[in-house]
This record gives C-alpha cells, structure tokens and sequence, in this order.
C-alpha cells in the first residue's frame, strides 16, 4: 500500500457550480507525492460509511490538495458541510497515474519526445474535467514551452469548468447538450470532429498519448476516436473501490493486455486476457488495453 493515512486541515471548503463543491486540504505528505491522475480515499468524519470515498486529486498548489465533487449521497453531503479549519482523515496518494510509464512526457532524461514539439489533446466530460487541469500543470512544467496543450470539455449544460483551464492549456473547445452554452453545440465527440483534426500532428509535431477522464460511455467513444487517428491514449477509469489499495480486489476487471495483473488466461474465444484492479494498476489505463462495458 502506498501513500500515508493522516487528518488533514481543510483550508477551503466551497460551492463551484450547482451541486459541485471543492475541498482544499492542507496535506504536506500527499502533496510532496502525488502525480497527475492518481487518487485519495477520504474517510468522512462522523458520517455512517463504513467505506472511505475515492476522489480524483483536482489540483496540488504547493502542501494544499484540491478535490473537486458532486453531492450525490449522504458522504459527499456530509464532507461538502465541513467548515474550514475542520480536519478530515485521507489516504494517499493511491493509484497510477497518466503519466506513470517510461518515455512518458513529465519523464525527464527519457522523454520520447524530448527533442520535438508535441502536441497533448486534454478530453474530459463533466466531474472528470478538474484532473485534467493537474495534468496540464505537470506538462508545462516540464516540457518548459516544447508542449502544445489542447482541451476538449464536454458538459451536460453550462461550461462551469471551462475558465479555471484557460491559463493552462493553449486552447479551449467546449461543448455542451444544451444549445447556446458553449463554443459547440452536442458532445465532447462532436467538438472533436469539428476542431482536432486541425491539431494532429506533421513534420514537425508529434502527437502525445491523449489524457482522458470522465464518463465510462465518454471515454470510450474519445478513446476510440483517438485510435481512429493514430493517437494512443491514457483514460482514468471511475470504479465502485472498497480499500482503494487493492486488498479487498472489488475494482478488478478483465483487460485485453496479457501483460500485469493476474492471469493471463484464455476467455472463451481462446484470447488471452488479464485481471487488474483499477485501484493500484489504474486508475489510468492505455485506451486499448480497456474492454469497454456495454452501455
């Protein structure tokens, strides 16, 4: 197990958009750790959950961690009411993240891209649209300008995450189901149709891994419009976690690579799968080693 289980200080407890709230925890320990796309299990104080609740870490601005959350029962209720200065017990980091493999663009030294300019596509819909700002963050740093930054958010009705990117990334499209809201009327999907093409790479810019993050039904169409035009992808997976640190093996789902995990072993059409938990082997996955669940 990684990451440490300490109280933490909430430094920021506020409303962002209808239903949506973000936590500001001071927590050093995390924070020194912590990479884009990984997690913390936040254990609700004097909430009835047995369970700690997994959260997608937002942003880390110096020892402070973000987390960005819906209320949609009765623990996100209960953290959402907290009062600055409150403490709140979590565990982490967890997870790996988006840019946890050799060669990725945040890996100095063995940076495949390291002697061109790349081009990075950002896709995120809805509650999955916050991590992808960490990631924006953790690219500029090190790619020190050689990085050009794309976003593709999609939202069901107003665009409320849409600002906070804007001074992180080099472009913005936005959609919205809900005419008149956003640069683009309909999907995340449609706005790629309508403006990434523009951005793939040439001569002289390589395309890097697409980062996505949001709804299962989201990030399979996105990864699969990435494989369509020769981009690879890391998704972060959203799943039902129990420890979040892969000993109750709640998250475990079956992927196409034979490689990692438990297994391989041979489904009933005689191809070779795995097991692996999305807690400790995610929640970030390439986009085609992911068998996407039926809608």
């Amino acid at each position: 197990m990684s990451g440490m289980r300490e109280k933490y200080r909430i430094v920021e407890n506020d409303w962002v958009a209808h239903g949506i709230f973000e936590t500001v925890v001071s927590a050093p320990q995390i924070a020194e750790k912590a990479r884009p796309g990984q997690f913390l299990n936040v254990y609700i104080p004097d909430g009835p959950m047995l369970l700690p609740r997994p959260f997608s870490v937002s942003d880390v601005r110096g020892s402070n961690i973000s987390i960005i959350y819906k209320v949609k029962g009765g623990g996100t209720a209960l953290l959402s009411e907290l009062a600055e200065g409150c403490e709140v017990e979590a565990l982490g980091p967890l997870g790996t993240g988006f840019f946890d493999y050799p060669g990725s663009l945040t890996d100095l030294g063995r940076d495949h891209f390291a002697d061109r300019k790349v081009t990075v596509f950002l896709i995120g819909g809805g509650l999955g649209i916050p991590p992808l700002l960490y990631a924006a963050r953790a690219i500029k740093a090190a790619r020190h300008g050689r990085a050009q930054i794309v976003a593709f958010l999609g939202y069901p009705g107003d665009p409320w995450y849409t600002k906070q990117l804007l001074n992180h990334v080099d472009k913005v499209f936005s959609a919205s189901d809900m005419p008149g809201r956003a640069d683009i009327s309909g999907t995340v999907i449609d706005a790629m149709d309508a403006k990434a093409r523009g951005y793939l790479g040439d001569r002289e810019t390589a395309n890097a891994p697409a980062l996505i993050c949001g709804p299962e039904a989201m990030m399979s169409a996105a990864a699969q419009w990435c494989a369509g035009h020769g981009l690879k992808s890391r998704v972060s997976l959203e799943a039902r976690l129990g420890c979040g640190y892969g000993v109750c093996r709640g998250c475990s789902r079956v992927f196409k690579s034979p490689e990692g995990g438990e297994g391989p072993y041979m489904d009933y059409s005689g191809t070779k799968r795995t097991v692996k938990k999305v807690c400790v082997h995610g929640p970030v996955f390439w986009g085609d080693e992911i068998i996407w669940k039926k809608p």
